[in-house]
């Protein structure tokens, strides 16, 4: 789900969509049957004009006759999804992108992407599941962790323990708009 609650308004308001028109997109993007279930049983099953609205304005294409509503027959356009959702191995090549590459410690070069990135790459997905808010969450406090590492203000360490560690989690966003860290080092 979008990480801040300010952004998911905000995403609602600006695509007008309701709670319940978001959720219809995100559980047939993920296939959560699970949760769809769950929901049915708690809340209630979704009505046919939230279909509809979805529908009717480019959120979901349907290939489903009569007026019926199976999901399996219900699929996501661009126009949600792009906002929405991210590609694993584009995420993960984001990462790597602003994660430095080396690092140099008494006159000799130090590898910092020293782990099996295929692997990694796997690991990543399943820690962001799609989710381009979260994403782009991880990739700020990257870039703020990154820039603290080539300043010297925290160690370096290898992309492998970052990413498997949730290293970005360390690091707080201050009252002030700027960042300020919960450690200084490995």
């Amino acid at each position: 789900m979008i990480s801040d609650f300010k952004e998911y308004l905000k995403f609602l308001i600006n695509k007008k969509l309701t709670p319940n028109q978001f959720a219809i997109c995100w559980i047939i993007e993920t296939k959560d049957i699970d949760g769809l279930l769950e929901y049915q049983k708690e809340v209630g099953a979704f009505k046919a004009s939230e279909y509809n609205y979805l529908i009717d304005n480019g959120y979901l294409e349907n290939f489903n006759e009569g007026g019926k509503f199976n999901l399996a027959n219900l699929i996501i356009t661009p126009k949600f999804s792009e906002e929405v959702f991210i590609d694993e191995d584009v995420a993960f090549e984001q990462i790597l992108s602003v994660y430095p590459k080396k690092f140099l410690l008494d006159g000799k070069e130090w590898s910092l992407l020293n782990a099996n990135l295929n692997q990694l790459e796997i690991e990543y997905g399943k820690i962001i599941k799609r989710n381009k808010y979260k994403h782009e969450e991880i990739l700020e406090k990257t870039k703020i962790m990154t820039n603290k590492m080539k300043r010297g203000l925290i160690n370096y360490r290898g992309i492998g323990k970052y990413i498997l560690g949730r290293n970005w989690l360390e690091l707080e966003m201050g009252d002030d708009g700027g960042s300020k860290d919960t450690f200084t080092s490995l």
